[in-house]
Order: structure tokens, then C-alpha cells, then sequence
């Protein structure tokens, strides 16, 4: 087995066995959690997030709203992200993995991930009767 498999299968089961939360998400993680999930839209200003709370010490899962390229609002859309503190310098950071771009696999696998980490499946059925922010 390969060091970078074995490495990859450690951080899943250490994410995966986290003990579920109950808080929302500090200003700061809020905005990391931001930039890495805008770094990946084509309007990355018009993004607008839903936010519910954290039930993961390494994973948040969120929706987001956003222009597509006709300039209109895509509506809500799932998206997780990998989140924790920089050792280096103790800052929140996040990372957002989308590695397909078919919607619908993309869609299963984010309800899964969220499952695995304590997001119920009446989870984004709640966030998404919040208020959208920038």
C-alpha cells in the first residue's frame, strides 16, 4: 500500500469518527470557508451562503447560492468542506474538493460525506429556509 493511500485513508477514518457538535461556525471560519468555496464559481462575488451549524470537528457542509454564467442565481446548492486551524499559524483554513463536474454524482457524494459526518438528512432542508448572506 502506498503512503499517499494509506495517508488519504487515515485522514477519511480520523474525519469520519470526529464527535458530533452542536455551534455555529466562528467569523473566521466562515470566511475561509468562503474563499475556498468561491474559488471555484464562475461569479465568485455573487455567492450567497446559508449557514447552519457545525456537526463536524473537519468537515462543514453548507449550501450557497450563485450567479452561473447567464448571470443568473443557480439557486442553493450543497458543497462541503475539509476545515480545521493552520498549525502554522493558527488561523482557520478550508479546502473544497469538487472532483466531478456531474451534478448528480456530485450531489450523492456530498449527502454521503455529510451523512458520514453527523449532518441528518433533514440537515440542508433546514439551512436552506434561512437567509441567504453574502
Amino acid at each position: 500500500m502506498s503512503m499517499k493511500w494509506l495517508t488519504v485513508g487515515l485522514m477519511i477514518t480520523s474525519i469520519a469518527c470526529s464527535p458530533a457538535l452542536a455551534r455555529d461556525l466562528s467569523d473566521a471560519e466562515k470566511m475561509a470557508i468562503k474563499q475556498a468555496v468561491r474559488a471555484s464559481m464562475k461569479d465568485p462575488e455573487s455567492s450567497r451562503f446559508k449557514w447552519g451549524p457545525v456537526a463536524s470537528e473537519n468537515v462543514y457542509c453548507g449550501l450557497v447560492n450563485s450567479k452561473n454564467s447567464y448571470g443568473g442565481y443557480t439557486g442553493d446548492k450543497m458543497y462541503n468542506v475539509i476545515y480545521g486551524n493552520s498549525k502554522h499559524d493558527g488561523r482557520p483554513h478550508a479546502f473544497f474538493v469538487r472532483f466531478t463536474e456531474d451534478e448528480t454524482i456530485y450531489e450523492k457524494t456530498t449527502l454521503e460525506t455529510c451523512a458520514e459526518n453527523g449532518y441528518d438528512s433533514s440537515y440542508f432542508g433546514r439551512i436552506s429556509q434561512l437567509e441567504s448572506k453574502p
